[in-house]
C-alpha cells in the first residue's frame, strides 16, 4: 500500500468518524474577489437537525432545517421555508427564495468530504494538515 493510500484511508476514516458523531459543529468561510461574506457556522445532529448562520448582503440569516423542511430567520423575523419561497408580489429577485434553496441543498461537512475524497489526487499530509488536487 501507497503512503498516499494510507493517508487517504486515514482521512477517509477520520470523515465517517466525524459523520457517525452525535453531533458537531464548524466554522466555514469564503473567500471571493466579488464580495466578501461573513463566516458561517453550523450545528449538525446525527437525526439530520441542521442550525446555521451566515451573513450575505448584510443581514445575518439564521436557519433550522431538516431534510428540505425548515425555518428561517432574515430581518422580517422567523418564517417557515414554504412560507419564505413565496412570491413576494414585486417579481424578480426573490433573496429568501434564493437563501430557502441554498438550505435545502445544503450537505453537511461530513457528506461534502465524503464526496471530495475519492476524488482528490495527489494527497499530501503537512504536520496536521492534508492537501490535494
Amino acid at each position: 500500500m501507497s503512503l498516499m493510500a494510507a493517508d487517504k484511508d486515514d482521512v477517509k476514516s477520520a470523515i465517517q468518524k466525524l459523520g457517525g458523531l452525535d453531533s458537531y459543529s464548524w466554522t466555514s468561510t469564503t473567500e471571493s474577489p466579488q464580495f466578501s461574506p461573513g463566516p458561517s457556522h453550523g450545528k449538525t445532529q446525527k437525526d439530520g437537525l441542521v442550525w446555521q448562520d451566515f451573513t450575505m448582503q448584510d443581514n445575518t440569516v439564521e436557519a433550522y432545517a431538516k431534510g428540505d423542511k425548515g425555518a428561517i430567520k432574515t430581518e422580517d423575523g422567523w418564517q417557515s421555508f414554504d412560507d419564505a419561497t413565496k412570491d413576494d408580489g414585486g417579481g424578480g429577485f426573490n433573496f429568501r427564495r434564493f437563501l430557502v434553496m441554498r438550505l435545502r441543498n445544503f450537505k453537511s461537512p461530513a457528506a461534502q468530504a465524503e464526496e471530495i475524497i475519492d476524488k482528490t489526487k495527489d494527497l499530501v499530509k503537512t504536520n496536521d494538515v492534508y492537501a490535494a488536487n
